[in-house]
């Protein structure tokens, strides 16, 4: 599989079809945002397939009236020319069985105009990391699973849960990365006590393409359990550095290389948390026993399920249940209008394991937080009825 430089821009091809280019700028579909290279071809589907291909385009715009049937043949003659290109359709009017037929035709997506421009820009990453993700398992390679640990609050404990979950299923023999997209105060390094000599800013600075090979040279090994780790920044001036782009590059060689990818993802919604949780197989959101958490963990369900995410592929896990002053758990499920999937006790522990550099399977692997985590790790490798079943029953016991 070739993979681009991980800070390049996604190159478009915007192809107008019909009388729709008059009335819509297709050059100016995207506005201001970056990390695309567009090329607007209005000269056919031939001339459009032959620009596709020769300059090996990622995505395709096709901005049509929705009634044509030209729109159908253009995306047809465009993924014959080039079947690993990302297709999205921007429609003006036609009738509602139009989209169906143009899914059907092997469109990505698509979207009814007029958009802002982000959400035109969005729409094309998402296609593409989902076209990339299907062509990867197509052709056989190795295709490892993404799971992004997101808490809306800061302080819920998705760092515990991500490096924690990460190093058990590094320990259990599974070819495991950790990937620290906390741009900006990423804590994971520390936590596992390791020193930050190379980052995801030095890779993405480091221009060429990559590989796994690359990928390999910036990485940093936790000996104790054989985790792989991509650090995040040393400063937070060095966020900016880091790309949707580049991380979308950087998850598709990773599948390639490893069997899970556990993403540790800043406490909001920013357009490269947004970009995680598309392209993770499953999600895994933390909440803990008081109000404003629990407040944020909802409002984080509704934005997962507004951007498509199935409910069976998040998974609601509750830190710190047992502290002094919490809710009831009843109250929880009440407040998050859903169960619980996973209950981590509170344990004096964790603050001595941050402060050691000893992730908690490691230094503590018999107390509660461990127990719940080597749980969590056994559902995440699993299959079938056992992902979830044991998971609440366990939980509600722990």
């Amino acid at each position: 599989m070739s993979i681009a430089s991980p800070g390049r821009a996604l190159r478009v091809v915007a192809v107008p079809v019909g009388d729709v280019s008059a009335g819509l700028p297709t050059s100016g579909l995207l506005g201001d945002a970056v990390g695309f290279e567009v090329s607007v071809v209005d000269a056919g589907p031939s001339r459009a397939a032959e620009t596709a291909s020769r300059e090996q385009m990622d995505v395709a715009l096709v901005v049509a009236d929705g009634g044509s049937p030209d729109a159908l043949l253009m995306i047809e003659r465009l993924l014959r020319a080039r079947p690993e290109m990302a297709v999205v359709v921007l429609q003006t009017g036609g009738p509602d069985a139009f989209l169906e037929a143009a899914l059907s035709a092997g469109a990505e997506d698509v979207l009814v105009a007029p958009q802002p421009a982000d959400a035109v820009a969005q729409a094309l990453r998402k296609a593409y990391a989902r076209a990339n993700r299907s062509r990867s398992a197509t052709v056989g390679l190795r295709q490892g699973r993404i799971v992004a640990v997101i808490g809306p609050k800061g302080g819920s404990g998705k760092t515990m849960c991500s490096t924690n979950l990460a190093a058990t299923l590094a320990r259990s023999g599974h070819r495991t990365l950790l990937l620290d997209l906390d741009l900006e105060f990423g804590d994971c390094a520390i936590v596992l006590g390791l020193r930050p000599e190379r980052t995801i800013a030095d890779l993405m600075s480091a221009g060429g393409s990559l590989d796994e090979e690359k990928l390999a040279g910036f990485v940093s090994t936790h000996a104790p359990t054989g985790l792989h780790v991509l650090i995040g920044p040393a400063r937070p001036d060095q966020a900016d550095m880091v790309s949707v782009g580049g991380v979308e590059e950087i998850f598709a060689v990773a599948r390639a290389t490893y069997d899970f990818i556990i993403v540790d993802s800043a406490p909001a919604f920013s357009p490269i948390v947004i970009a995680t949780v598309d392209a993770a197989d499953e999600v895994i959101l933390l909440a803990s026993m008081d109000v404003p958490s629990l407040k944020d963990a909802r409002l984080g369900l509704d934005t997962l399920e507004l951007m498509g995410r199935r409910r069976d592929d998040v998974r609601v896990a509750l830190n710190r249940a047992n502290a002094k002053g919490g809710l009831a758990l009843a109250r929880v499920t009440e407040a998050l209008e859903r169960e619980v999937d996973l209950v981590i006790p509170s344990d004096s522990s964790v603050p001595n394991s941050y402060n050691e550099g000893v992730p908690m399977i490691v230094s503590h692997p018999k107390n509660g937080v461990s127990k719940a985590i080597a749980q969590l790790a056994t559902s995440v490798s699993g299959s079938g009825d056992q992902k979830r079943t044991w998971l609440r029953r366990g939980g509600r016991g722990s």
